[in-house]
């Protein structure tokens, strides 16, 4: 178990921030405002390096883009065991974003759920028949739902050691049409995710 000083002054704790807002409203670029040495985790489709080289700045960046859950995992697990050795080389931390990331993670689920309906159909008739690829399961929202859960989880404990953590999210509105006024909130799909989020 891991005991925390709750006398500790307050300037070295890190923080975790959720960033959510539409898209081109300057999310990423945000990321500038963060303390040197800073790692940019990228898992949108465009090449965030494209929008900080628009600015003139001396950040000290360090651009990642994992490929996959399993190695945005292994890559958390291990920078996690470097910040507890205090072999972490970087102040501040942007997961850039949380809705690209969940719809990537679906991507998967539905290519894993698709080879094991192949292989079924296989044993069953001896043939490969027509499988619908893009079928989504109800058991599938809640393992999306874990994958999001355990790489946000990781990342913030980071926060413990002192480091600033900021995870992005592209906003969504409800416009109610009975009165009201205009809801935004972070574009996250899924129901355990969503109810923990604001616990991470």
């Amino acid at each position: 178990m891991q005991n925390l000083n709750p006398n500790i002054n307050s300037s070295k704790l890190g923080a975790c921030i959720l960033l959510y807002g539409d898209s081109d409203s300057g999310k990423t670029t945000s990321f500038l405002t963060l303390e040197d040495p800073s790692l940019h985790i990228n898992t949108q489709s465009k090449d965030a390096r494209t929008t900080f080289n628009q600015f003139k700045h001396n950040k000290k960046i360090t651009c990642v883009a994992p490929e996959g859950f399993d190695d945005l995992m292994d890559s958390e697990n291990r920078w996690l065991e470097q910040v507890r050795k205090g072999e972490f080389p970087f102040k501040s931390v942007m997961l850039d974003d949380l809705t690209f990331s969940q719809s990537s993670f679906r991507f998967e689920l539905e290519d894993d759920r698709h080879g094991a309906r192949v292989l079924d159909d296989e044993k069953k008739t001896g043939l490969r028949g027509l499988t619908d690829r893009f079928r989504f399961e109800k058991p599938d929202w809640r393992s999306i739902g874990s994958m999001m859960s355990r790489i946000t989880y990781l990342l913030n404990q980071f926060s413990k050691f002192g480091i600033v953590v900021v995870a992005t999210a592209i906003a969504t509105h409800d416009f109610p049409k009975y009165g009201g006024g205009v809801k935004t909130a972070p574009n996250l799909e899924g129901f355990d995710y969503t109810r923990l989020l604001h616990g991470y």
